[in-house]
């Protein structure tokens, strides 16, 4: 499923240099364009100038994204995927070109398939143990892909100046698992004899008089290979991490992430117990805090993120006519300082006033800042990796998913165990100080980011 998403996006990137679909351009497009080609100075930035180029409108033009670009369908005998020819909402050339109502309908269709596996899990619980671990096993890899590739769906259909307000609606609703393009590769091994021939679609392969050594050999090589693939080839994203821009993004939201899971991991703790001795229905309830802060972030926190990238973009603009450049670390600013000072900050009050037998309003009020201030690190994460890779965006989240489902595993079990020995305020005194010193990855953003960026968009293409 990944790579449906991947190849949407390549095939944008390389329709978008220099094919119109329908070839009825205004003369202000041409003019962009030409503007936009005088303005490329650098030759490793003209791919993304291009990009921005070709989805950019002058400020005054009257008319909407939606209303000058023209939807050119798939044919239902040409779409991909297994139930292709099946779905409600055709495939078209360019998914970018979907009405505005259709991008927002896809948006909340993936926000609720993303909510659907940890709502579920939350609310019914198991028998047992062992069903317990086994139903989350199980869920968990049923839902695996939808995060990645939503993530990347996401980027498909939105504009770069407009992503950020709808990565939100599906950023850190569930905790995606590590799911690569199995069915990509599983077609494409199918389309392959042993021998490297080429089999062609609806074409029987010939028959041949083989021994029976030879064709054990060769069930062989083909389980060999399919087992590569399910078992190794999945966990080629983690080679993205030897990329400075994705090792950084990813290891600061990781760190978020994990310091969520040890909140929750003391909220059910602390408040179970004296001065507290709260009931399971009281301890559920105080977790609506945070999750009120979810919320609030998430409907600021998105045109917050646009405002600041669109920003940033028309500060390097040198003529009022030229085109804007997006860049992927002009989503690190003002946002990420504020976001790591509210939550860092939050984890610190929560841990003293929880620790000291605090009336639980106090507490509380501190889960609902470290909501507000999280989930923009997260959402700022989870962008910025999708146009970190524009090729390979589900591939960006899938990496970033792997990583931070560790950190909370080791979060989820051994919060409890320290939480007994030192307490929460200490804990959380030393997890909201090692947050504060991830803020010098903006600095190094800033510095070095369009240098790291250039150099990994040259190793991935």
């Amino acid at each position: 499923m990944a790579s449906v998403a991947d190849e949407k996006t390549e095939r944008h990137d390389q329709a978008s240099w220099d094919d119109d679909p329908v070839d009825r351009k205004g003369s202000w497009e041409k003019d962009v364009e030409r503007a936009g080609e005088s303005a490329v100075t650098d030759p490793e930035e003209r791919p993304q100038e291009a990009r921005a180029v070709t989805t950019s409108a002058p400020d005054n033009d009257p008319r909407t994204d939606d209303a000058r670009r023209t939807l050119v369908k798939v044919r239902r005998s040409e779409r991909r995927g297994l139930f292709g020819r099946f779905t409600l909402l055709a495939e078209v050339e360019e998914p970018k070109h979907y009405s505005r109502t259709t991008k927002w309908f896809i948006t909340f269709v993936i926000a609720v398939a993303a909510a659907a596996a940890p709502l579920g899990s939350a609310i019914l619980y198991p028998n047992s143990i062992g069903m317990f671990v086994a139903l989350r096993m199980l869920g968990g890899g049923a839902s695996a892909s939808v995060q990645a590739v939503g993530a990347g769906t996401i980027a498909d259909i939105w504009d770069t100046k407009e992503r950020g307000r709808a990565m939100l609606e599906i950023d850190d609703v569930v905790a995606g698992h590590l799911w690569r393009n199995k069915k990509r590769k599983l077609v494409t091994a199918d389309m392959y004899d042993p021998d490297g021939r080429t089999a062609m679609p609806g074409a029987r392969k010939p028959l041949t008089r083989v021994a029976s050594t030879r064709s054990v050999q060769q069930a062989s090589r083909k389980w060999a290979k399919i087992s590569k693939m399910i078992l190794v080839d999945p966990f080629k994203i983690i080679l993205y991490l030897r990329f400075p821009p994705v090792l950084l993004t990813v290891y600061w939201a990781s760190l978020t992430f994990g310091s969520l899971y040890v909140l929750n991991i003391s909220i059910q703790d602390t408040f179970h117990k004296a001065p507290y001795s709260y009931s399971d229905l009281i301890v559920g309830l105080l977790y609506i805090p945070g999750s009120v802060g979810y919320v609030v972030s998430s409907v600021f926190g998105g045109r917050w993120l646009d405002t600041i990238m669109r920003r940033e973009a028309e500060k390097r603009r040198t003529e009022k006519e030229a085109p804007l450049v997006y860049r992927p670390e002009d989503r690190m600013r003002e946002n990420a300082w504020l976001g790591t000072l509210v939550y860092s900050g939050a984890l610190i009050w929560y841990g003293w006033t929880a620790e000291n037998g605090v009336i639980w309003p106090v507490p509380a009020i501190a889960s609902f800042f470290f909501g507000c201030g999280s989930m923009l690190i997260f959402s700022m994460a989870t962008t910025m990796l999708t146009e970190f890779m524009p090729r390979k965006s589900s591939s960006g989240v899938a990496v970033n998913n792997f990583v931070r489902n560790i950190f909370s595993c080791v979060g989820g079990i051994v919060a409890a165990p320290i939480i007994g020995a030192i307490g929460n305020g200490w804990i959380f005194t030393i997890l909201g100080l090692w947050a504060l010193s991830s803020c010098s990855i903006i600095w190094a953003m800033r510095r070095y980011g369009q240098r790291w960026r250039t150099t990994m968009d040259a190793k991935l293409d």
